[in-house]
Order: structure tokens, then C-alpha cells, then sequence
């Protein structure tokens, strides 16, 4: 999402939230990974060729959304410092790193993308899915830790919000071959995700009643599709 220019006597303020890394890796024998995380990670599968997980948080933005004021999100970046790795990997291993950030609260099917038949999520409350597929390749494999970004998508097109929250989820998938029928088996014996800066950039600012009421009406809407 593109930082836009402020305009005269604006004034944005900063939201900031992090993200933990995610660390895994497997000894010959073994039939799952071991994780590791400074924070809470929600592993949801685990076995020698694959492992995903999830990791899930808020921004309360309560403080700013009271007193019937509208929150726009003027800046938004998803700051990395350093990329993903890979120890003994050989072409082909690969982490795909997706990051949804909303308004409402997000299930796994958000992750279909917003506006998917499958998705429980639209576009309009979406501020921004990131999908990011990094590799190891026939150059970095000699290496066997360096890992390169072979393709990014994202989508969203929420610029508002009458929410009290905005809801983050950190979605990793690895792929791998391990153990199966195949003429090359990795050797891959350990990953490393990242942590992640998610800081925002917002304006608080009261807008026409009718356009208010119908805002935060909706967040509730979509709040209360989620629970039921």
C-alpha cells in the first residue's frame, strides 16, 4: 500500500505492531518438526513434508475510535529485517508467507483472498492481503540457506474504518519433499520466518453522521457473521 502525501495541518499518527519469528527444524528419524517462536504460534499441520502455521493479533484502535471519529489509514508498512532461510536445502524448498490485515475478525478461510467463493472476507474491509512465495533455486542451492522472493500478490481496499480493532494474522506454509517417490529428496533440516513491523500510519477524523452510522454498522455486521 502506497504512503499518501498529507495534506496541509494533517496530522497522522503512528500505530505500530510486532510479529515474532518462527523457527523449525528436523533431525534424521524424526516425523515432525520442532517449533520454536518467541511468541504464540498456532501450528496446524506438522509432518516431514510440510508444515503450516498462524500467527494471530490485534491493534486496538478504541483510544482513537471513540467519540464517533473515523479512522483512516493514510500509511501502511510491512517491515522485514531479514528474509527467510533455509539450512541444507536443496531447489525447489520453498515458504509461503501471507499477511491479512482487517477490520474484522479473520478465520483461515480468509486466506482464499477476499471476495473468493471460499472466503468469509470482501475486499472493502480488507486494508491488505500479502501472499510472498520465496525459494531456494538451482543458483542459491549450492548455498543451501539463501532463499529468493520468486513472486508477491496482494489486494485489499479498505482505506477506513469505524472498528475498534484491526485484526492481523501471519500465515506460513512450507513446501518440501522429505521423504516420498521422487528422483531428489531434500536434505532440509531447518527454516526460519522472520519477524515482522506491521506500523500504520492513521488520521482520526469525524465524518457525516449518516456515512458514520452505516460504517459502523457494517463492522458490526461482519463482527457478528464471524461469531455466529
Amino acid at each position: 500500500m502506497e504512503s499518501k502525501p498529507k495534506e496541509e495541518g494533517e496530522k497522522v499518527k503512528l500505530l505500530s505492531k510486532p510479529i515474532p519469528a518462527f523457527i523449525a527444524n528436523i533431525s534424521e528419524g524424526d516425523t515432525n518438526w520442532s517449533t520454536f517462536s518467541q511468541g504464540y504460534w498456532e501450528v496446524l499441520s506438522n509432518n516431514q513434508n510440510t508444515c503450516t502455521a498462524i500467527q494471530q493479533s490485534q491493534i486496538d484502535l478504541g483510544g482513537l475510535s471513540q467519540r464517533e471519529k473515523t479512522i483512516f489509514i493514510k500509511e501502511l508498512e510491512i517491515q522485514m529485517p531479514y528474509p527467510p532461510s533455509m539450512l541444507d536445502a536443496i531447489a525447489g524448498d520453498n515458504l509461503q508467507l501471507q499477511v491479512l490485515i482487517s477490520d474484522q475478525p479473520i478465520s483461515y478461510y480468509a486466506f482464499y483472498g477476499p471476495d473468493q467463493a471460499s472466503s468469509d472476507v470482501n475486499a472493502e474491509n480488507m486494508l491488505i492481503m500479502r501472499t510472498q512465495t520465496w525459494l531456494v533455486d538451482q543458483d542459491t542451492a549450492q548455498w543451501g540457506s539463501v532463499m529468493k522472493l520468486a513472486n508477491e500478490t496482494a489486494s485489499g481496499l479498505m482505506t477506513a474504518t469505524a472498528s475498534d480493532t484491526l485484526y492481523i494474522s501471519y500465515y506460513i506454509v512450507l513446501g518440501t519433499r522429505r521423504v516420498g517417490v521422487g528422483p531428489v529428496l531434500s536434505t532440509l533440516e531447518k527454516f526460519t520466518v522472520p519477524p515482522l513491523l506491521i506500523v500504520l500510519g492513521v488520521d482520526v477524523e469525524t465524518e457525516n453522521e449518516d456515512q458514520y452510522v452505516m460504517r459502523l454498522r457494517r463492522s458490526y455486521e461482519l463482527s457478528q457473521t464471524d461469531r455466529d
